[in-house]
């Protein structure tokens, strides 16, 4: 068998037609940092019978695979990951374009998002996780980095396939394509004025339950649970009039993350590839701010988004690429 370093491994994501029926990835990513492994629960035999020695026995009782994903945001491919994180996604073409599309990715209100499977590519044996399904889901801007994210998922054990990795031309989102805005509400967005940040995380949790169900060791399934999303941002501490101010006020506000990557140019428009990510009712929850003695003095916030009945949503995300579905 060949020895091997990390960056041989190729992992891929394929659109499951019919659930934990595994097929090929439709898109290859390029990763950071990846883990997969399959898992085994083994169940104790601990009976005791005039001897000091513990365990009498191991039986598996439950085997599964999980894991986790480091990479760059992409324009194309994140596409395909938010499908499974959100459940639900509508997709028309671009104003005044006819090859170039947004995808309004929203949360379906249902326990069975769209599943995955991960097809990895490995020098000693190739592998499809069938019926995988992100649990944690976190996008990461910050100052001097490529935009990125993580992703936490199961899936059903690994059956051995043979996978033929491919790539495909797409665009990155660096900090300098970021616009970080706040408003009373989401109408007032477009309106407001950008603040320059220097880090913004926001983290979406599904609660992913293993459902292990009598008759077989494989879960049934893997169901997403309570939604939640929060996050935190980071800028210079200049006044105590806005983000302190909301904290201590227990004051609601609309947040948009928009990532557009004005380097590039799509269709005839042209249009930009393009992230946009909409909050619409947040609060902040967590306030502190860093007082080092030789550095420029920052501030820290911490966030939870909640359900917007007005705009009857928790979160929006529309992804603008040259990708006619997913």
């Amino acid at each position: 068998m060949p020895k091997y370093i990390g960056r041989r491994v190729s992992v891929g994501y394929g659109k499951e037609t019919v659930r934990g029926t595994a097929v090929a990835a439709s898109y290859w990513d390029k990763q950071a940092d990846l883990s997969i492994d399959d898992k085994v629960e083994y169940i104790e035999l601990n009976p005791a019978f005039g001897q000091i020695e513990d365990i009498a026995d191991l039986k598996i009782g439950g085997k599964w695979a999980e894991g986790s994903i480091t990479a760059q945001a992409k324009d194309r491919s994140l596409g395909i990951l938010l499908l499974n994180v959100l459940g639900g996604v509508s997709t028309a073409a671009s104003a005044g374009e006819t090859t170039v599309y947004d995808h309004t990715f929203a949360v379906s209100n249902t326990n069975q998002h769209q599943s995955l499977t991960i097809n990895v590519d490995d020098p000693v044996q190739d592998y499809r996780y069938a019926n995988g399904m992100i649990s944690d889901f976190e996008l990461m801007v910050e100052i001097g980095k490529f935009s990125e994210y993580t992703a936490s998922f199961m899936a059903q054990l690994g059956a051995t396939a043979t996978n033929a990795p491919s790539q495909i031309v797409e665009n990155y989102f660096l900090p300098q394509h970021g616009t970080f805005k706040h408003a009373a509400n989401v109408a007032g967005i477009a309106a407001a004025t950008a603040i320059g940040i220097k880090k913004f995380n926001l983290k979406i949790s599904k609660n992913i339950l293993n459902d292990q169900v009598t008759g077989q060791q494989a879960p049934a399934d893997f169901l997403n649970q309570q939604f939640s999303v929060t996050g935190d941002i980071e800028l210079l501490y200049q006044d105590e009039a806005t983000f302190k101010t909301y904290y201590i006020g227990d004051t609601v506000r609309a947040v948009s993350m928009a990532l557009v990557n004005a380097d590039v140019s799509l269709g005839v428009v042209p249009t930009r590839p393009a992230l946009q990510i909409t909050l619409p009712r947040v609060k902040f929850n967590e306030f502190s701010r860093d007082l080092s003695n030789d550095g420029v003095v920052t501030q820290k916030l911490t966030f939870t988004a909640t359900y917007d009945p007005t705009e009857a949503k928790m979160i929006e995300m529309i992804l603008t690429n040259v990708a006619a579905s997913y």
